[in-house]
């Protein structure tokens, strides 16, 4: 990896009785910081994990965790996307990810939604500790997994 600059991606997982589960994900980049919140069922959240551990150790496949809203046509607006893949011939992994504070505003509301875009890439040991937090949540639970990458030009 280069001398670029350090990014820090946090996910914090508040998990209730009806195995739903409240995610907040926050960007550090520098001066800049974005936040996106969505309710995701528990299984959403395991099945990242799991990828996530499985492209740690592999390099191979893909991780996606995706929430938010439903546009009146029918299409996602995500508020927290998270996709993670392979990268490179060394192992690491890039990490897309968009967030939103709030879904798009309608043509009747006027509303102030801050949006925000990265790609981080990421050392597979890294990961590997993210995906060993994302994992340790239980029922009404709360955990907060933190990986850092190098912001991809």
């Amino acid at each position: 990896m280069t001398d670029r600059e350090q990014s820090e991606l946090r996910v914090s997982v508040s998990h209730d009785p009806d195995d739903e589960c409240y995610v907040t994900a926050t960007l550090t980049s520098g001066a800049f910081r974005g936040i996106g919140r969505a309710y995701l069922p528990i299984g959403h959240v395991s099945e990242f994990a799991s990828a996530t551990k499985q492209l740690a150790s592999t390099s191979t496949g893909k991780a996606v965790l995706q929430g938010g809203y439903i546009n009146p046509n029918g299409s996602p607006d995500y508020t927290v996307n998270l996709r993670l893949l392979p990268h490179g011939r060394r192992g690491h992994i890039l990490l897309m990810l968009e967030l939103s504070s709030g879904p798009l505003a309608s043509d009747e509301e006027v509303q102030v939604i801050s949006r925000v875009s990265c790609a981080l890439i990421i050392d597979p040991a890294a990961l590997d500790r993210f995906a060993n937090q994302l994992s340790g949540i239980s029922v009404g639970g709360n955990l907060e997994a933190v990986v850092t990458g190098e912001t991809a030009a």
